[in-house]
């Protein structure tokens, strides 16, 4: 995945009870942003959020993992290919994905065949997006 630009600035409409993100404070002792890990528990108000500074990492092959897909290969630039089950995800350099069901009939006959069906094709910027999808694949 792409690597070069980190961390984006997401949509208010998008923060909600659970969203993994970083919040930044201000230290005016290093004159500086410090960034925290930050998963939002929805005691603000959503008007509220606009006077906080907040940025959310671009989805990662760690974060991946880490939600129990296997990483089966890379290509240049950062894409890569997983799989969880009976599911493929390919992901792309500019955060897009697509995961697959593939199954076989006939498991074990001679006439055996492989069926793919694409199951999702779109954007995917970061974690939260991520687990939303799987979710509503119920993957």
């Amino acid at each position: 995945m792409n690597t070069e630009n980190k961390y984006f600035t997401p949509d208010i409409e998008d923060i909600r009870v659970g969203y993994e993100c970083e919040e930044g404070s201000w230290d005016s002792k290093e004159d500086k942003r410090i960034w925290h890990k930050y998963i939002w528990p929805g005691d603000r108000a959503p008007d509220d959020i606009e006077y906080y500074a907040f940025q959310t990492p671009y989805l990662t092959k760690e974060q991946i993992e880490a939600e129990g897909w296997g990483c089966l290969g890379e290509y240049p630039g950062g894409a890569g290919l997983f799989n969880k089950g009976i599911y493929e995800l390919v992901t792309s350099t500019d955060y897009r994905m697509k995961i697959t069901k593939v199954w076989k009939s006939f498991e074990g006959q001679p006439d055996e065949k492989t069926h793919r069906k694409d199951i999702y094709n779109g954007g995917c910027k970061d974690i939260n997006t991520f687990r939303q999808i799987c979710k509503l694949l119920e993957i």
